[in-house]
């Protein structure tokens, strides 16, 4: 009971003549410092198990940039669809498929001659096939037509070639 005395006083001793936030202070410090000293060291890894970690991180990154070539490409399908006056939104829908949203798709006609365009000679769709993308959802509006279309990207690649 009197080393419990002692320390109380001394911890008032401390605090009052450094201040409350020094007290504070110190005592994260000595904190940091004790878990320091009683946390187990890191495990060696293995020289199999370093690769395997080097594979999967080289494996991530080419996946990410994989992906960021992706979606730089369905961006410039969308800005060349501009450029050649469709008035389209692009975005990606999912693993092997495009959504085009443009007003105009509610008639037949448009969509028949935008699929030509898609499907023909001079495909915008070159760049997205060499992402594994092969089907296209033409939409027009939330609630308006919407359909999911083959594109053969194999066709595509021989007619530009």
């Amino acid at each position: 009971m009197m080393q419990v005395r002692a320390l109380a006083k001394s911890l008032r001793e401390t605090v009052g003549a450094i201040g409350l936030i020094g007290f504070l202070w110190v005592v994260s410090v000595v904190g940091i410092f004790v878990y320091a000293a009683i946390s187990p060291p890191p495990p060696q890894l293995s020289p199999e198990s370093l690769a395997e970690e080097q594979a999967r991180r080289e494996h991530v990154r080419e996946r990410r940039d994989w992906e960021k070539q992706r979606a730089n490409r369905i961006a410039e399908l969308g800005a060349e669809l501009k450029n050649l006056g469709y008035d389209v939104t692009v975005q990606e829908d999912n693993g092997d498929r495009i959504t085009i949203t443009s007003a105009e798709f509610s008639r037949t006609d448009e969509r028949v001659r935008f699929l030509a365009l898609l499907r023909g000679k001079h495909s915008p769709m070159v760049g997205p096939c060499d992402f594994n993308i092969d089907r296209v959802r033409l939409r027009s509006g939330w609630f308006g037509f919407s359909e999911v279309y083959e594109l053969n990207c194999f066709s595509i690649r021989m007619a530009n070639l």
